[in-house]
């Protein structure tokens, strides 16, 4: 070979190699470069997590899984960050994520359980308990959510065994006693109760959830003196005394004492950071209670100095006209609030109430849609937008929104009462009757409801029941023609 030609081999091999050092540099340091930023945003987004500051935390996870998308951990971790901001359906598809690249994650599926006990889809709920405990039968959390899943299938016994054999795993499992005990308060078992509370006590004695489901019992068994001492032993324990002075407020506004319950509320005031508001709409909604209109508007005012910025206090504001119906100053406080955001949603269903109440229909559905495209899961929403439809006379579109309604609040009387006049008149029985069942296991003393019970007697031709309803009704309400007047047209009718 000729030197000429053994020089151009020598300059094409130091050129490849060159290359090749080149590629590998780009190829491992490109790794080293994005792992580096990757356990850089991760620690960011912890120590947001850390200073509770979750927005931040959110951009920074997120930042983690453009890097690397497979990485379940950072998912998982996402997740509870949106717990902690309150968006469920965040926090759902992001534990849904985790599973899916992570099947044994089991914290993230026991989230996904308690996500699907919370919004009552029991069958999808028991579908994770079963995950869970077919992979580890020792599962304590797995064991407390079967447990929870059994109470709502009405097998209260079968959640207590579950229980029990979750303490013979771990007897020392405070959160098993403490929901062992509340099984059994509800079984009216208390001795066995307060049993398991003491057991809980003994294992952690500064946990302030235990003196309050044990002053709760006390409560129940008429011990109240001891509910008393047991929640200022609350207060005195407690490391956020406004907390717990606003427990025993409460406890003593129950039990009628009403300077105590004032007191303990100031206090609580007193106890709080200035920052702090929470105690001062504490008071202010006692005030409420007490028909204090000046002292609760008092109140919410000087928190709303020290926030002005805050709308949760300025839409309470605007709630307590309404409920004093002081009009005017409702209308003006939730326009300037809508001025500053007009999809608002609380403001916006409180200008939809006060356009229901002029009679505005059209304009209150207007508003109620915008409330329910933010929250669709508002049961007042639709029950508003439900009366609203109503005074347009749309019949057919109002009982499907009252129907929502009582899905999503069971306890939402007014709709009830509303869905029993419209079977009523449709010679719908069983449905009437469902409905009225619920109210009255609700409120026995419903003059509305008794009176549709003694209608739903006559229209079943059982007119010795409807007698009794309205009896029942002049009994309550002696001043009230209602009862008088069905009960005369039963005594014609006979």
């Amino acid at each position: 070979m000729s030197l000429e030609k053994r020089r151009s081999l020598f300059v094409f091999k130091k050129i490849i190699n060159i290359f090749l050092i080149v590629a590998f540099s780009a190829i491992y340091g490109g790794c080293s470069t994005s792992e580096e930023k990757k356990a850089k945003h991760l620690a960011n987004a912890r120590k947001y997590v850390e200073s509770q500051e979750y927005k931040k935390a959110v951009i920074e996870f997120k930042n983690v899984i453009q890097i690397d998308p497979k990485d379940a951990s950072a998912h998982y971790e996402l997740g509870e960050v949106y717990l902690k901001l309150k968006k469920g359906s965040e926090a759902f598809r992001s534990f849904q994520k985790t599973t899916e690249i992570d099947p044994d994650h089991l914290d993230a599926q026991l989230k996904l359980g308690n996500i699907y006990l919370l919004t009552k889809k029991r069958e999808e709920a028991r579908k994770k308990a079963d995950l869970i405990l077919a992979k580890n039968p020792k599962h304590i959390d797995g064991l407390i959510l079967l447990s929870s899943i059994q109470v709502l299938e009405k097998k209260r016994d079968e959640a207590i065994k579950t229980l029990k054999k979750a303490v013979s795993i771990d007897p020392k499992q405070v959160k098993v006693r403490l929901q062992l005990g509340r099984l059994f308060l509800m079984d009216g078992k208390y001795k066995k109760a307060e049993a398991e509370y003491r057991s809980a006590m003994a294992l952690d004695p500064k946990l302030p959830v235990l003196r309050v489901e044990l002053s709760r019992l006390y409560v129940k068994m008429g011990r109240h003196d001891e509910a008393e001492r047991e929640l200022k032993k609350l207060v005195a324990d407690s490391t956020v005394k406004h907390t717990s002075l606003n427990v025993l407020g409460h406890f003593y506004e129950s039990r009628g004492k009403w300077k105590q319950a004032e007191e303990t509320y100031q206090e609580a005031v007193k106890a709080a950071p200035d920052d702090n508001v929470g105690p001062l709409m504490v008071l202010a909604d006692y005030y409420a209670r007490r028909n204090s209109y000046d002292s609760a508007l008092k109140t919410m005012k000087e928190a709303a100095g020290r926030k002005p910025e805050n709308t949760t206090i300025q839409t309470a504001i605007a709630r307590l006209h309404f409920a004093f119906k002081h009009f005017p100053e409702a209308e003006e406080t939730i326009n300037a609030l809508l001025e500053k955001d007009n999809g608002h949603p609380v403001a916006n269903l409180i200008k939809g109430r006060l356009l229901l109440n002029e009679g505005q229909f059209s304009e209150a559905v207007i508003r109620f849609d915008t409330v329910i495209q933010n929250m669709p899961r508002l049961a007042n929403a639709h029950y508003y937008r439900g009366l609203a439809l109503l005074g347009k006379k749309e019949a057919i579109l109002a009982r499907k929104d009252l129907i929502r309604a009582t899905e999503l609040n069971p306890r939402l009387i007014g709709a009830r009462l509303i869905l029993a006049e419209f079977y009523l008149k449709e010679r719908n029985l069983d449905l009437a009757k469902q409905q009225l069942k619920v109210v009255l296991e609700q409120n026995p003393k419903n003059i509305q409801a008794l009176v549709y019970k003694g209608n739903l007697a006559l229209l079943e031709k059982n007119p010795r029941s409807a007698e009794k309803s309205f009896q029942k009704v002049i009994e309550l309400a002696p001043k009230n023609p209602i009862g008088y007047s069905r009960l005369g047209l039963l005594y014609l009718l006979k």
